[in-house]
């Protein structure tokens, strides 16, 4: 199972990326959205973690998917 994470800020990809998590870095809320349906589809990925700004952006997207199915565990994570 592996771990994902959707941000707007490429120092918190870059952290995470050299602790092995996976990242994209998007700018827009349809990217975000694009990267949550790309993550969510990967079976392998078993927690997503999308930062809270991106998350408020896509937030009927991220309701969607969590109704749909358990897995993947969509995760905000505050950035400040």
């Amino acid at each position: 199972m592996k771990l994902y994470y959707i941000t707007d800020s490429i120092d918190s990809a870059v952290g995470l990326r050299l602790s092995g998590i996976e990242s994209s870095v998007v700018n827009d809320a349809q990217s975000a959205v694009q990267a949550l349906e790309k993550a969510a589809s990967d079976e392998e990925n078993g927690i997503v973690i999308i930062s809270d700004s991106l998350a408020s952006a896509c937030e009927t997207k991220i309701t969607e998917l969590r109704k749909k199915s358990s897995l993947p565990l969509i995760v905000t994570l505050p950035c400040s």
